[in-house]
């Protein structure tokens, strides 16, 4: 409610993951669970595509130790999804005159790579017709869609989320100064399916329409997980004021990751359905360190305001392949992506965010944020 703006003002399951130092002010228990639900404006009418979902579940044990320099110590943890890939889209358009097999064609024709891709299967397959040379039956000269495609349609779906699992140990020094520390783990699982069909109104010996001249069918997957850690610190550097600063800092995420994809075409005039094609790769992403600043205060129990900072630098993202050989294995162990690497380095710069927000308290216990 306050946009995250939570990092040097603490007592909030959120600040787990910006600056673990923020479980340190909890001085009792506490749990928390959030749900809700999406429903797409695009969605598919002859299906329900609404879905609940479970968004965070998180707790926080706070132990008093007592009135020495150590005043409490805490333990939590806390579940979240960062992302929900949950979304459908059905869209039927008119192509005019720019068919997917006609650009195949064209980059078939102009000698691009057809190995393990669309540009192959469709000459594979003979879903585009070859012109050869009339002084050299054996020679091609160029390629045209044997289709002729007027109108397209394509639906897609996709499922799947990534998901946070942070656990903490954070401590209170004299009500002065807060320490914590958060290890956290990541998990992805996507999945995006989609049909796209390109017909004309083609009407069969027996009369009947055809639904489409082809159709290209895909399904792809991306799942792995990452671990990182985050260190923080908050202080209120005068006695008697509530003013805090924090600083924290989160290490690279180390990302393992696999994609598999699948597709395959159809020939909906002759009922032809062309061999899948497979692909799959396993891969590591590291990504840069980020560092964070905030600051924050409250007025009596009325009013509390707060600002954050965050500095990660993306072009530092690394990107390369387990090594595999006939005796070790490490999914950690890397070999480097050169060319990426380097693309990353060019194109990437530091990505700076921003938080601010308030809390308005005008009669306890309803509260207003923005």
């Amino acid at each position: 409610g306050m946009g995250g703006a939570l990092g040097a003002l603490g007592a909030d399951l959120s600040t787990i993951d910006f600056n673990p130092a923020g479980m340190g002010l909890y001085r009792k228990s506490d749990v928390a669970l959030t749900f809700g639900g999406m429903w797409n404006t695009d969605r598919i009418k002859e299906e329900n595509r609404g879905k609940g979902t479970f968004d965070q579940f998180g707790f926080v044990y706070s132990h008093r130790t007592g009135d020495g320099d150590l005043r409490f110590f805490n333990v939590a943890f806390n579940y979240q999804k960062k992302a929900n890939f949950h979304y459908n889209f059905y869209a039927p358009f008119n192509l005019n005159g720019l068919s997917q097999m006609d650009q195949l064609a064209e980059l078939v024709s102009y000698g691009y790579d057809t190995d393990y891709n669309l540009a192959g299967m469709a000459v594979d397959n003979n879903y585009l017709t070859p012109i050869y040379d009339p002084n050299d039956p054996e020679k091609i000269l160029r390629y045209y869609n044997k289709f002729g495609g007027e109108y397209a349609r394509l639906a897609h779906h996709s499922a799947g989320s990534q998901n946070a699992f942070d656990i903490n140990l954070s401590a209170n020094i004299r009500d002065r100064g807060y320490v914590g520390m958060t290890i956290g783990a990541e998990n992805i699982n996507y999945r995006g399916w989609s049909t796209y069909y390109e017909e004309n109104n083609y009407i069969n010996e027996e009369n009947n329409p055809i639904y489409g001249d082809y159709s290209l069918f895909n399904d792809f997957h991306i799942h792995g997980y990452g671990v990182n850690i985050k260190l923080g610190g908050i202080v209120r550097p005068i006695e008697d004021s509530p003013f805090r600063l924090g600083l924290a800092i989160e290490t690279p995420t180390w990302y393992r990751m696999k994609n598999s994809t699948y597709f395959d075409l159809s020939d909906q005039i002759d009922n032809v359905r062309t061999e899948t094609k497979e692909s799959y790769l396993e891969y590591n992403i590291i990504t840069p360190w980020k560092v964070r600043a905030s600051m924050g205060s409250t007025v009596g129990t009325v009013f509390a305001w707060g600002v954050d900072y965050e500095i990660a630098n993306h072009a530092g993202t690394k990107m390369g392949y387990p090594k595999y050989d006939d005796w070790d294995y490490s999914s950690y162990s890397n070999d480097k992506d050169r060319a990426m690497n380097s693309y990353t380095k060019n194109m990437l710069r530091a990505q700076h965010t921003l938080k601010a927000g308030v809390e308005l308290r005008p009669v306890s216990p309803f509260a207003i944020r923005m």
